[in-house]
């Protein structure tokens, strides 16, 4: 999961949207969440939709998840619980160590 640029979507308006990018590693697909803002909340929210996009279309479920290390929080890591999902945190402001996403 990663953070593409700063979108305007209705320009002169001032709304801004930073789209969240989730990568699945298997296939290589991009999903492409815009958001109005970077909150575990969020994310959490984004991560749900795409896992049950894909459970409808292969019946497979997310094991593992990949975060920059901003999202290292108790929210974050209690929602992977949740759902039996192992998160890997990698240090935030490096993307060479995002691996795909």
């Amino acid at each position: 999961m990663d953070w593409g640029g700063k979108q305007h979507i209705a320009p002169g308006l001032g709304d801004v949207v930073d789209n969240m990018i989730i990568t699945d590693d298997f296939s290589g697909g991009r999903f492409v969440f815009p958001s109005k803002d970077k909150t575990a909340a969020t994310v959490l929210r984004a991560f749900k939709r795409q896992e049950a996009a894909q459970v409808a279309v292969n019946g497979a479920r997310v094991t593992r998840i990949r975060l920059d290390g901003e999202y290292d929080s108790e929210e974050i890591n209690a929602g992977c619980a949740e759902n039996t999902v192992h998160p890997r945190f990698c240090p935030p402001h490096k993307p060479q160590s995002n691996g795909r996403a």
